[in-house]
């Protein structure tokens, strides 16, 4: 029995992950989890290099020449459909870095108390100096060695702050900022993208405010100055962002003309997942049960890390360095063309996958003072991967008229498929005329500004010469292939 035809790509499939193309650990914790959930493994991929680059905490780097030390900050955006299962993901990867933090803050809460208490102490013996100052018929006058010694107590006993380690998104510009003066490594680890409407100002009718996230991706000094609020600076700060995101919230991102201009678009890995909803098993989670191992493995990789005191530096071997130009080489070519340079995400790509590679190293080896060869040459594979990751992310977020036309015409349906139920669909397929679907959609920009019904007609044809949609001899109404609309993308 001969099948019908596929239809002709909407979005071209890129290639997908290869997961055997991996280090052994990432590629076999990426696959356990993806299966369990039923996910895409790109969602989990993109988590765990978030997660492992914020366990981290800015103490790792690696010097490719001597005035070029690549920093670790990282940024990752996953973007997938609501409901395919990211915040599970998020929850199970970030669960050690949420009880180290929770273990280190109770162990910080005894001794913040008392400190505390002894700074109150101390700001009362600083403020009873300073009234006998100001007192001239004192019988017992302080002096100004007692003043002196009374700062210096005051300073000495001021509690440390309470550590932190990740924060939510849902943060705007200047509390992140202020958090970084707190604590100079951070991460932002969340499901949701709430972070970016802070950042280009539209939760708050403010304008775009990227100017930490930009100088935090390099590790630059970060000086703050406000009328009102206590200044100061930032060393080294260290800065990850890990959020999975519907596509409409990647579009909102680069439409936001600083984010693009300032270059803060071109500092995030995208990974784009596809949706596998509708085609989930429902006891995936009996049938597919993640190896206890894998999570131990897991576990403790990310508590060695946290628990990591020293800062490392990794020296590029001269063979790893010839590896590394290579590729650069490559990359710099393409870069002749403008369209590849992608709002700067092209110029990042070879120190993208320098930061890549540190963490395909210490989750082989935690202990690791050398990148690994192995683990640099996977990371350096995964150049082009990567670009059309970025260009498959714009290219959905830039939709067609052939899509718009095929995202209503799935609406249609549903809504046609609910009011006559499936016996109904069954005996009467859905059918609809090209008056019918401009009813629908004649509020849409390409049809209100001008392009008409003209600009649907073609939209339809081409819909009908990719296979999506056809239409019997001597019937005027359109049939859509209902078992392919949910996969359209």
């Amino acid at each position: 029995m001969m099948q019908d035809p596929q239809p002709y790509p909407l979005i071209t499939d890129h290639q997908k992950l290869d997961l055997y193309q991996l280090p052994p650990f990432i590629g076999e914790l990426t696959c356990g989890i993806s299966r369990q959930f039923q996910i895409d493994p790109v969602v989990v991929f993109g988590t765990i290099l978030g997660c492992v680059a914020a366990a981290t905490q800015g103490k790792i780097r690696t010097r490719i020449s001597p005035n070029w030390l690549e920093h670790s900050s990282l940024y990752v955006i996953n973007i997938a459909e609501t409901g395919d299962g990211k915040s599970q993901v998020m929850n199970l990867l970030r669960k050690p870095i949420d009880d180290y933090e929770a273990q280190v803050q109770n162990d910080a809460r005894s001794d913040y108390s008392l400190r505390k208490a002894e700074h109150e102490i101390a700001e009362i013996k600083l403020k009873a100096i300073k009234d006998s100052l100001s007192k001239t018929k004192a019988k017992n006058p302080a002096t100004r060695a007692d003043l002196v010694c009374a700062l210096d107590g005051v300073a000495a006993s001021k509690p440390k702050p309470i550590p932190i380690i990740s924060i939510g998104g849902d943060v705007t510009p200047d509390a992140l900022t202020d958090l970084l003066m707190q604590d100079s490594a951070l991460a932002i680890l969340d499901a949701e993208g709430t972070l970016y409407s802070h950042l280009s100002g539209k939760r708050h009718g403010t304008g775009s405010m990227w100017e930490t996230i930009l100088q935090a991706y390099t590790g630059d000094p970060i000086k703050v100055h406000r009328i009102g609020r206590d200044g100061g600076s930032i060393t080294n700060p260290h800065l990850v962002i890990n959020t999975s995101v519907q596509p409409k919230v990647w579009k909102e991102i680069t439409d936001d003309e600083n984010a693009i201009g300032r270059g803060a678009v071109g500092r995030f890995l995208i990974f784009n997942a596809r949706s596998n909803v509708g085609y989930r098993e429902a006891k995936a989670n009996v049938n597919y049960p993640i190896d206890a191992d894998l999570i131990d493995r897991w576990n403790k990789l990310i508590r060695d890390l946290l628990s990591m005191k020293e800062q490392r530096i990794f020296d590029l071997t001269p063979h790893q360095v010839a590896q590394f130009d290579v590729m650069r080489e490559r990359n710099e070519r393409a870069l002749r063309d403008p369209d590849n340079r992608l709002d700067g995400y092209g110029m990042r790509l070879p120190g993208s996958l320098i930061r890549i590679a540190q963490i395909f190293t210490l989750m082989e080896n935690p202990q690791a003072l050398q990148l690994d060869d192995k683990c640099l040459e996977q990371s350096l594979n995964l150049a082009d991967y990567l670009i059309e990751q970025r260009i498959q992310a714009d290219a959905k977020a830039e939709r067609s008229h052939e899509r718009r036309a095929l995202d209503k015409i799935a609406n249609m349906m549903r809504k046609y498929h609910d009011e006559v139920g499936a016996v109904g669909a069954v005996n009467k397929p859905f059918t609809f005329s090209t008056r019918d679907l401009q009813q629908q959609i004649k509020g849409q920009s390409w049809i209100a500004d001008g392009g008409g019904v003209d600009a649907l007609k073609a939209a339809l044809i081409k819909l009908e010469k990719w296979l999506w949609i056809y239409t019997d001899e001597g019937d005027e109404r359109w049939k859509p292939r209902a078992d392919l609309l949910d996969r359209r993308w």
